[in-house]
């Protein structure tokens, strides 16, 4: 850990946040070290723990910069897939024994099936698309963890400050690929915190992060001094986005307006959290670090000029979810149904970020995750366990029998 992320995390508990050993162990309220995918210096992918152990399994066929273009359908049943062939512009097709799958995430998922037919007849028609079926849900519900940064100069570097240039970078890389050790293994971010700035007391709307430099303007060349960035990351957003198809041809990317404080309460949420990582910055000890606040700067004090601040600078977590929400049959948005079911067709589900109702208050990493380890138990017919309450029963009743 990095001296900033170590003085950043002292900095928590001293305002009152207390130290979390682990933030899944059912109460986030805390600060506590980033926990990550990673094991002996290397990020683990999804792809690298469920791919690569079957990479030579003659039953998986993996096609690289192949897109998919539309779902193919009989009737409402759906048969196979279409998509682009590497490096060309001609078209194939794959062909399903039983079901197709969707697991294109929240932005691609919701355009696979508008482009075949599945989502807002209005829309759809209005672009030449065939409607299938008239699900107004598709495209709809989209959510995401927007954030507002604070960034901060420092007296020297205490992070990672200049470590990508130069002569540190080379020494960083050698490093690396010798110990696996050292900046390169780091997400960045390595300090986070649960809390809610208007009602300590209350449930969590900000997840900080602590990022040991300043993080890149694009298009600036200027190399910047040391620092650091603070996050304040919107947890429970109110917000509600869309998305739409810019037109019938697979290769145009679609219209995404992703709502982020189109309500008011999430503006003032983000205007409170930037409030509260500028006193982290005032307060000891990372505040004997700290020689000036670069962003919004120190001028910038009312709610009013906060919140344009925040309009101006808030940007993507990379959590996007809920473009294909599943929901009760009675629910006209509902996309999908307890099965992961696409409504009005056969064989037809969606297995990703985009079936997520409502955003859950953390990252969405490892839930997606759990969601396709559940929604392939739902497609193979596999029961669901009982409670472990339950289990912990049987489990006594088959000892004193046994």
């Amino acid at each position: 850990m990095t001296e900033v992320s170590r003085a950043c995390l002292l900095t928590l508990q001293e305002l009152g946040i207390p130290f979390a050993p682990d933030v899944n162990a059912g109460d986030e309220r805390g600060a506590t070290c980033i926990q990550s995918t990673t094991h002996r210096g290397e990020r683990c992918s999804a792809a690298r723990a469920f791919i690569a152990p079957l990479w030579n399994d003659s039953r998986l066929t993996i096609k690289y910069r192949s897109p998919g273009l539309r779902v193919l359908f009989e009737g409402s049943r759906a048969i196979g897939v279409e998509y682009g062939v590497e490096g060309s512009r001609q078209t194939s097709h794959a062909f399903a024994n039983h079901e197709v799958i969707l697991t294109a995430g929240a932005f691609v998922s919701p355009k696979l099936l508008m482009l075949s037919g599945v989502g807002p007849a209005a829309q759809l028609a209005a672009l030449g698309i065939d409607v299938r079926v008239d699900l107004a849900g598709v495209g709809q519900n989209m959510q995401d963890h927007n954030d507002a940064t604070l960034a901060v100069s420092t007296d020297r570097n205490y992070g990672y400050s200049g470590e990508d240039r130069g002569w540190r970078m080379l020494v960083n890389g050698l490093q690396y690929l010798l110990f696996k050790s050292g900046p390169v293994t780091s997400t960045g971010s390595e300090v986070t915190a649960f809390f809610n700035p208007e009602d300590p007391g209350g449930e969590p709307t900000i997840q900080l992060y602590c990022m040991g430099t300043l993080y890149p303007t694009p298009g600036s060349t200027r190399v910047p001094p040391p620092g650091a960035t603070l996050f304040a990351n919107l947890i429970a957003p109110k917000s509600r986005g869309s998305m739409r198809l810019r037109s019938s041809d697979p290769a145009d990317a679609p219209i995404i307006d992703p709502g982020w404080l189109s309500r008011q309460e999430d503006l003032r949420a983000l205007v409170a959290g930037v409030r509260f990582l500028r006193k982290l910055t005032q307060t000891k000890p990372l505040q004997r670090m700290v020689t000036g606040e670069l962003s919004p700067g120190a001028h910038v004090i009312s709610d009013h000029d906060l919140a344009n601040y925040v309009r101006n600078v808030t940007s993507t977590n990379w959590h996007p979810v809920g473009s294909c929400r599943m929901g009760p049959d009675a629910d006209p948005s509902a996309v999908l149904d307890a099965d992961l079911r696409v409504r009005g067709t056969e064989n037809l589900r969606v297995f990703d970020a985009s079936v997520m109702p409502t955003i859950i208050h953390a990252n969405t990493n490892a839930p997606v995750m759990a969601i396709a380890d559940r929604a392939v138990d739902l497609m193979m017919g596999v029961q669901k366990l009982r409670p472990l309450k339950h289990r912990r029963e049987d489990a006594r009743a088959a000892t004193q029998l046994g």
